[in-house]
């Protein structure tokens, strides 16, 4: 079987046994997922999530014979990603004086024709922090809400109960700016 082709238990054996093949490949099946997670759940710049992914392969490469397989390798990297992203925040925020940012989604009257990207990005500026990771992770990387909790570190009741919540929160901002809720979620 190609290398390629392995599950993610295969290439963390493969790495294991200090494969740099097997681990660039992990890196290049994660990071456009871990990027795009950075960039939206943590308001990030691109720049950033790339030195945070960068940061946690490196951890984990650093800590590989204390994986266990017991849990999922997405559980895993995303929660150093999560970690990583947060304290990129604390330093921030201790460091620079918040800036005010206010976006309105607009939908130019007689123009139906918006970016869907640039949307949903405007619509997840709308969440905090916690609301947004969980749109990301339900909504877009659809993983099931035990993993969800397992990442975020939240009980499964008050994760379902912020899932509903939010996404109530969500089709109020697109009513209320006269989008349809289709073009975003299905």
């Amino acid at each position: 079987m190609s290398v390629i082709n392995k599950s993610d238990n295969e290439l963390i054996e493969e790495i294991k046994k200090e494969s740099n093949t097997a681990l660039k490949i992990l890196l290049r099946r994660y990071s456009p997922r871990l990027k795009f997670y950075i960039v939206h759940s943590f308001s990030l710049p691109e720049f950033e999530a790339e030195d945070i992914i960068q940061n946690a392969f490196i951890k984990f490469f650093l800590n590989i014979s204390k994986y266990s397989f017991k849990y999922e390798f997405t559980t895993y990297i995303y929660t150093l990603v999560r970690n990583e992203s947060l304290s990129i925040k604390r330093f921030f925020k201790k460091s620079f004086s918040s800036v005010n940012e206010t976006t309105k989604i607009t939908n130019d009257s007689g123009n139906n024709n918006f970016d869907i990207n640039d949307c949903v990005s405007m619509l997840l500026k709308k969440l905090n922090n916690k609301e947004r990771q969980i749109i990301y992770f339900r909504e877009i990387e659809e993983l099931s809400y035990d993993e969800i909790s397992k990442i975020t570190k939240t009980k499964l009741g008050t994760l379902k109960s912020l899932h509903s919540r939010t996404i109530a929160k969500l089709r109020t901002i697109i009513d209320n700016a006269d989008l349809r809720w289709e073009d975003f979620f299905s």
